[in-house]
């Protein structure tokens, strides 16, 4: 290969890799410290018999908080669960389990927990 050609192919391949990359075009990440649930995200879930049901709590940015507690009440006939009382443990989620007898929509409520509209976090599943 002559020198020529060789410098050429040297060339391009520096052209290729990016080494004039505009600075306004690399991603730009920042760490968000928001740890305050503002809300909770229950459901949705659907299912026959037995149902888990998904709840986080929930940040301004929407994003899964950590330990968060939250007492839930639950509106249907004949609803039984594993409990009122969650934790979203260090992952930001926990799962009400629901089961009854009867084909219906069920609805879950945190009537004592604070949210940012003023009113009670609620779902129907």
């Amino acid at each position: 290969m002559s020198k020529s050609k060789l410098a050429g192919v040297l060339s391009l391949a520096l052209c290729a890799c990016g080494g004039d990359e505009d600075p306004n075009s690399i991603p730009i990440t920042v760490e968000i410290e928001d740890s305050e649930a503002v809300d909770l995200a229950i459901g949705p879930a659907v299912g026959e018999g037995e149902v888990y049901v998904p709840v986080r709590g929930v940040n301004q940015h929407n994003a899964a908080v950590a330990n968060v507690d939250a007492t839930l009440t639950f509106e249907g006939i004949g609803v039984n669960s594993n409990g009122a009382s969650i934790n979203t443990g260090a992952w930001g989620i926990a799962e009400v389990r629901l089961w009854s007898s009867t084909a219906q929509h069920i609805g879950i409520s945190a009537p004592d927990f604070p949210t940012t509209s003023g009113e009670t976090a609620a779902a129907r599943c």
